[in-house]
């Protein structure tokens, strides 16, 4: 007989499991002994462990540093204001947040570190470090998924182009956007390169 459990004692158990992760980081025990000790975990648990998280999280994430906006700089601009013209690193956080955005649309859900490097065919390492990097421009953000989503939701908003066929050849890069005065995650505001002095 298979004895389903309710949603109640699920998310009980979920709880449970937080608040003790939380207790071992507290405790200051070694991140190598919390990590043995969760991974005899069922995956169930740990996934409504990962929800309740990220819907702890949500309410009080804090705007994203940018809006889009009709006639505001392409974000790829906007981008390389914000990291001194380092173009180079520009197109890997560009590249970064538009691969993470497919990802998720395309699973519906956001992707554990593994499954995304075996996806695209990066290594593990590789993908902690793009997230790092990632995470010291937007210090506000886990992870990329609500700038991609507002970036994509750009691409699809006719009214920011001037044709269907711009609109389809745009990338995130072009998105047009301006300083989120609410926003938190950025070090200084974006300065079109016409108004920098000379």
């Amino acid at each position: 007989m298979i004895h389903l459990m309710s949603s109640h004692q699920a998310l009980w158990r979920a709880r449970r499991l937080l608040d003790e992760l939380l207790a071992d980081f507290a405790a200051g025990r070694p991140e190598a002994e919390i990590i043995a000790r969760f991974a005899a975990t069922p995956q169930g648990d740990l996934l409504r462990a990962r929800k309740l998280i990220d819907q702890h999280l949500t309410p009080n994430a804090p705007p994203l540093p940018i809006e889009v906006v009709q006639n505001g700089l392409p974000f790829r601009e906007w981008l390389a204001d914000q990291l001194d013209l380092d173009y180079p690193r520009v197109r890997r956080l560009l590249t970064f947040i538009d691969e993470y955005g497919a990802w998720a649309a395309n699973h519906g859900r956001v992707p554990t570190i593994p499954e995304f490097a075996a996806d695209t065919e990066q290594s593990v390492a590789t993908i902690n470090r793009r997230l790092s990097e990632f995470r010291s421009v937007f210090p506000a953000e886990r992870d990329p998924l609500r700038l991609a989503r507002v970036l994509r939701q750009g691409l699809d908003d006719l009214s920011l182009w001037r044709s269907i066929d711009e609109s389809l050849e745009a990338t995130i890069g072009d998105v047009p956007v301006v300083l989120n005065h609410r926003g938190s995650g950025s070090p200084r505001s974006p300065t079109h390169p016409s108004m920098r002095s000379r």
